[in-house]
């Protein structure tokens, strides 16, 4: 399957739902004409054409990477019929026309439909040292590649070749994110986010460290629990206080990140220079500098809104008013508030990730 579609192993992917479906629901099998993605189908209402978006497509572990066109074994394995599918339209070309009530004809783009996809677009990578992190519920730390990297080091570190803007690879790595921080504010009922972070500042690094990619963090009952649960499994202080459990959240993504982009330059033979961070967890100043101090590198945050303005980056370059990707970056570098974090010579944290990537021998949803 990996050698076939170059993706990485998660539960959720569609070809294991698909295969579900298949299997647990036969019955509805006559009855599927075409399957569409949701981007696909918003476009589908608004032109009346069927649309089958490259960028969102490879995630789905359904589509050969050297063809770039669905992979007929891994849709037989699916259970899924390739009747249902049409070729993938790369992101960049006008797919259908929206009418609206006053009768104009509105141009419908096939944009990166996959939200990393339109986020990378917007990051302001600058020559081939700078890697990219999309931070959300999810973190998505990557770079980006003419070819894909399917040898049995990538494999190994089931690291991601997913479909970019003009022919590039995102090669990359799904890392759990702030969705740990997310369930900790709503079970402690915490509305002031920066004051937490303020107080999280003043405390000690490193005193609890966890893997947020252990799978037991997908989705506990008690998200605070859980932590202090690993935390009490392997011998360390447990974090009590809102700002300690905060703590041991960032602390840990920033040294899973530092663990992450090692690997990456393994994997690809050459260290990065510069980390960009976008997306709405950019706005965290004090994970952006602990990123800084693990990575060892500058880290450069913003913009907020990348898969936004990813989105209409396309859109702009459809319509010839922007030459290509490289072109909208340097527009994006020169009028987007962008934050640059400098790891800081008397940070003790760097000295802690080898003790991370000791913890990620336990089963990690995304390794």
């Amino acid at each position: 399957i990996y050698q076939r579609s170059g993706i990485q192993f998660l539960p959720f992917n569609t070809i294991y739902q698909l295969r579900a479906l298949t299997e647990q629901q036969p019955e509805l099998i006559p009855h599927i004409a075409h399957a569409l993605l949701i981007p696909d189908y918003f476009s589908y209402r608004l032109t009346g054409k069927m649309n089958w978006e490259y960028t969102n497509a490879t995630t789905t572990q359904l589509v050969n990477i050297n063809s770039d066109d669905w992979d007929e074994s891994l849709l037989a394995w699916s259970g899924a019929n390739k009747a249902w599918f049409g070729r993938p339209t790369h992101p960049g070309n006008v797919i259908g026309h929206w009418i609206c009530p006053q009768g104009n004809e509105i141009p419908v783009v096939a944009v990166a439909s996959h939200d990393t996809a339109s986020a990378v677009i917007a990051s302001p990578l600058n020559g081939s040292r700078a890697a990219y992190l999309s931070s959300g519920t999810w973190s998505l730390m990557g770079f980006e590649s003419q070819t894909p990297f399917t040898n049995d080091t990538a494999l190994a570190a089931n690291i991601t070749n997913e479909g970019g803007a003009e022919g590039r690879y995102r090669v990359l790595k799904n890392i759990m994110g702030l969705w740990l921080l997310q369930r900790v504010l709503q079970e402690r009922q915490i509305n002031d986010l920066p004051a937490l972070i303020a107080a999280t500042q003043a405390l000690p690094a490193c005193r609890f460290i966890i893997n947020p990619n252990d799978d037991r963090f997908i989705n506990p009952d008690e998200m605070c629990s859980e932590i202090q649960a690993a935390c009490r499994e392997t011998a360390q202080p447990i974090p009590e206080s809102d700002a300690e459990l905060a703590r041991c959240i960032f602390d840990s993504l920033a040294l899973l990140y530092a663990d992450v982009l090692h690997e990456l330059a393994q994997l690809r033979g050459e260290d990065f220079s510069q980390l960009h961070i976008v997306g709405g967890g950019c706005q965290n100043t004090l994970l952006n500098q602990l990123c800084a101090d693990a990575c060892g590198i500058r880290v450069i945050a913003g913009p907020v809104e990348a898969s936004t303005l990813g989105n209409i980056g396309i859109q702009l370059m459809t319509l010839d008013e922007l030459n290509n990707v490289d072109d909208f970056r340097q527009v994006v570098s020169t009028t987007a508030n962008l934050t640059t974090f400098t790891p800081n010579p008397d940070s003790e944290i760097d000295h802690y990730v080898a003790q991370i990537h000791s913890t990620r021998q336990t089963k990690e949803l995304c390794a």
